[in-house]
């Protein structure tokens, strides 16, 4: 005869397999945070957040194409690049509509020759001024127009 019964034996080859199992969650909840990981805690940054950190990040320069200078612009493919790899966006392409989005609604920069399609590739676009995104300013020039408008209709 044993020295263990069978009981035992069952009980602890449960044991066990209770062990293996959790071991393999872990694994997997592991390979899972992995694959989502390093996710930035909190709220996603806003559009203005966004173009405020491209336009600090994104490096900005004069650049030449067919004998023309283009003046304090960046490259599109370099703005996908930079929102994929700081997990700004989940893929080139929504990297892309990112883009767009920024160009259309946020209105933060323009492309040179004004095509109103963002695009993934070695084209140029300029942001459409200096500052916080953030904060509304009226430009002077629109605000001396309208004073000169309104002392004109007195």
């Amino acid at each position: 005869g044993s020295s263990r019964s069978d009981l035992e034996i069952a009980s602890h080859n449960s044991n066990n397999n209770t062990e293996t199992t959790t071991a393999t969650n872990q694994q997997q909840q592991e390979q899972a945070q992995l694959k989502s990981a390093p996710r930035p805690t909190g709220p996603p940054p806003s559009l203005e957040e966004i173009a405020i950190r491209l336009q600090a990040d994104i490096e900005i320069r004069n650049r030449n194409y067919h004998l023309k200078t283009y003046v304090k612009c960046f490259v599109g493919s370099e703005l996908v690049d930079y929102l994929v790899e700081n997990q700004l966006a989940p893929s080139r392409s929504e990297a892309v509509k990112m883009g767009q989005e920024l160009m259309t609604t946020l209105e933060a920069f323009d492309h040179v020759a004004q095509d109103p399609e963002f695009k993934d590739g070695y084209l140029f676009y300029q942001f459409k001024k200096d500052d916080d995104f953030a904060e509304e300013e009226t430009d002077p020039d629109y605000e001396k127009l309208s004073n000169t408008l309104v002392d004109r209709s007195v």
